[in-house]
């Protein structure tokens, strides 16, 4: 992915690098958008970062996941042969209907995510891995208009008031 940080839609290009290590071949790669939702039942000092039970400091109970897929599984037929690498490229467009920006904070962690997979001949699911993307703006791109200063220049204007003479 050339970036992490998205808009509705824009078009994601990923590059697969597919090693069959099987002794059978890879029909499908596909690739899906979901947005996830992390809850916790009380404020944290510090958000969640990741998206999964174990890395979160509440217990089973105090914690909550929604998942929920957005548009349609991109998929693209290949033929991979066993024991053979191949390079894949697939484009996946961000729906328009993508509003929401990524956040986090102590009772929520929203964002979004890529479900790669793979799928083997005779298989009817496909291996899926996970990929964060951040929808929304990337910081500082609305200062790019505003002239810079420099450090030496802050010091200057933020000087402090000449000493105190009797």
């Amino acid at each position: 992915m050339p970036s992490l940080v998205y808009k509705g839609g824009d078009t994601v290009i990923l590059d697969f690098n597919v090693i069959n290590k099987s002794a059978v071949p890879i029909k499908n790669i596909c690739a899906k958008l979901c947005e996830r939702t992390h809850f916790h039942a009380r404020n944290q000092h510090t958000p969640c970062k990741e998206f999964t039970f174990h890395t979160c400091p509440l217990g089973y109970f105090g914690q909550e996941y929604t998942c929920r897929k957005i548009g349609s599984v991109c998929t693209k037929r290949v033929d991979i042969p066993p024991y053979s690498t191949q390079s894949v490229t697939l484009a996946v467009v961000i729906p328009e209907t993508v509003k929401t920006p990524s956040f986090e904070s102590g009772l929520i962690t929203h964002g979004y995510l890529f479900e790669l997979g793979v799928q083997a001949q005779g298989s009817w699911f496909a291996q899926y891995m996970t990929a964060k993307i951040y929808i929304g703006d990337k910081k500082g791109d609305e200062d790019e208009d505003e002239p810079k200063v420099t450090m030496k220049e802050m010091l200057l204007q933020n000087a402090p008031p000449p000493a105190y003479t009797p």
